[in-house]
């Protein structure tokens, strides 16, 4: 008999605690922890198809290391930012250039890069449904039976960005090998109308799919033994270490 899934992933617990105390502490911390984070996150993503046991899913893994259109929109949106940071600070000195405008830009450019960085090793390192199960248990103590509901949000959340990406890829692929004749306005106005057309016929199908897995009821959602995968005490026990290094990096 195989070894369930849940088994071969890491408990996505410590792990999501770790990259939400380092999300804040990256916007509290200089260019040197910024650095930090950016390589130890880097780093855990290089990891991560080491981090799980043989025979677990490393799709995400793949997918977050090879998605090079990803990677391009988020090198994409750090450059934007830096650079509009850039120009307000040279705006707001009545455009006289001074180094430490470039360092400024350059800080909130390494903080935005870490916080990407961030979230690609979250998505790698823990799965979609693990994840939600481990917001649903952070969140029963506040809404009880209902946490369940905020936590099945967030996996339609989690399954709609991709689902849409891929959707969104396919369609403008297939604009362009059709070399339709169109204006820019026309073939805007087509690419979202197929998107939302073709995002729309899946819901019926999405819809049918949570009630057979019963997603749609409390049991479904509640934290079991099992789920908190392999090495458990260990990845705790890292994560906390990981954390605890961040905290005097940033108060040192």
């Amino acid at each position: 008999m195989s070894t369930p899934p849940a088994l071969r992933a890491l408990d996505p617990r410590p792990v999501a605690l770790m990259c939400l105390v380092f999300g804040i502490l990256t916007w509290q911390t200089g260019a040197v922890g910024a650095a930090c984070h950016l390589a130890l996150f880097l780093g855990l993503i290089a990891l991560a198809p080491l981090l799980r046991e043989p025979g677990a899913n490393r799709d995400r893994t793949r997918i977050g290391l090879h998605g090079s259109g990803l990677l391009r929109l988020g090198l994409m949106f750090v450059g934007m930012w830096t650079a509009v940071k850039f120009a307000m600070l040279l705006w707001e000195a009545d455009w006289i250039y001074a180094p430490w405008q470039l360092a400024e830009a350059g800080l909130l450019g390494l903080r935005l890069a870490a916080l990407l960085a961030i979230g690609v090793a979250l998505t790698v390192l823990t799965s979609p449904l693990s994840l939600c199960r481990a917001a649903a248990w952070a969140l029963r103590p506040l809404l009880g039976k209902r946490a369940w509901e905020p936590a099945l949000a967030l996996a339609l959340m989690l399954h709609c960005f991709p689902l849409i990406w891929g959707t969104a890829g396919r369609i403008r692929l297939a604009m362009r090998c059709r070399q339709l004749s169109l204006s820019r306005r026309q073939q805007a106005l087509l690419f979202l109308q197929t998107l939302l057309r073709t995002l729309a016929s899946g819901t019926w199908t999405q819809t049918l799919a949570i009630a057979a897995r019963d997603l749609d009821r409390d049991e479904a959602w509640r934290w079991t033994a099992h789920a908190a995968g392999f090495h458990g005490p260990a990845v705790w026990g890292a994560c906390a270490g990981l954390v605890a290094g961040g905290l005097w990096l940033t108060l040192a």
